[in-house]
């Protein structure tokens, strides 16, 4: 059956639309409305009047933003070193990135609902990389955040026929989480404090009893794995490697995870994540080691022999 542009972008019929906010559109009230508009005329003049075509399209959040050297479309020199990494792997004549620093899947839904996919000639492959600030941010359960990626791939494969969608997961991140020495040695405490406006639970040494702490302890490091969101995050990547098996060759999952990591896993590799959350030049560089390789894999594919969107309520 298809559906209408109106049913396509209500998902009148999904059952799972409603389940959670992350992944009902939002419209973003800070400094963001001039990015997605730079975004909505790259994606309407690619391939026209002589320009080339998008092949490979980045979305997500501050992590994909950082690819274009920016943050809220401001270019910053200590960012510039990531923008050549990416302008490496995937060169601007045929990759753009369209991230927004602190973008939700919600907003990320949003965007791409309101002229950021209206490419005359869909791009062979879309990286979706977004789910950390639902996590981090707004304390979202991994079923939602799950639910809210769900809802992103979905309006991806409608919006950009014969495109596929690459599902980077959601990468590792901080904070650790700290161990007391009272009397309840199980009782764990992020280590961060909190942005303003933000969960006071996120607790820094400087806020607590320093003496309570175990500072001796390896797992007293942003660093430290696992972190406060590392169940969140396996509970969403695992949820969207299921997603993936199961959409009859439209959607891929790239497992990230171990680039950021050290060898035995026990920490964020600071290198690669310098403040435990975006990934450095090098982070990048080590990323897109696994990740190019998988969008070519995924871009060679047969074309699939239906539509999976069709067939997505049963999953």
């Amino acid at each position: 059956m298809h559906m209408s542009p109106r049913d396509a972008e209500m998902h009148v019929d999904d059952l799972f639309a409603s389940c959670a906010h992350a992944a009902r559109p939002e419209r973003r009230v800070d400094q963001w409305r001039s990015l997605h508009d730079t975004f909505v005329r790259e994606a309407t003049e690619a391939g026209t009047a002589g320009r080339p075509r998008c092949r490979v399209l980045f979305l997500g959040d501050s992590i994909t933003e950082a690819m274009r050297g920016s943050q809220f479309g401001e270019v910053y020199d200590e960012l510039s070193a990531r923008a050549d990494v990416f302008n490496t792997w995937f060169p601007l004549s045929e990759a753009k990135a369209f991230g927004v620093s602190g973008d939700r899947t919600q907003h990320l839904l949003w965007r791409i609902r309101t002229g950021e996919l209206n490419f005359r000639h869909p791009p062979g492959v879309v990286v979706v990389c977004i789910g950390t600030n639902n996590l981090g941010r707004d304390n979202d359960s991994g079923t939602d955040t799950f639910l809210g990626i769900r809802a992103v791939v979905l309006e991806v494969l409608q919006r950009l026929p014969g495109s596929r969608v690459l599902l980077t997961g959601i990468l590792p991140r901080g904070p650790g989480l700290a161990t007391t020495d009272g009397k309840n040695n199980k009782k764990q405490q992020p280590l961060t404090p909190p942005a303003p406006g933000e969960s006071t639970g996120y607790l820094s040494f400087a806020d607590n009893n320093s003496s309570s702490l175990n500072t001796s302890n390896s797992i007293n490091s942003k660093y430290s794995q696992p972190g406060v969101h590392s169940a969140a995050i396996h509970d969403v990547n695992e949820k969207l490697k299921a997603l993936a098996r199961g959409s009859r060759g439209s959607v891929g999952y790239c497992d990230c995870s171990d680039v950021f990591l050290t060898s035995d896993k026990s920490q964020i590799d600071p290198s690669t994540l310098r403040d435990a959350l975006h990934p450095t030049s090098f982070g990048m560089k080590r990323w897109f080691e696994v990740l190019k390789p998988a969008v070519e894999a995924l871009r060679n594919q047969p074309a699939p022999m239906e539509s999976w969107y069709q067939h997505r309520a049963a999953l």
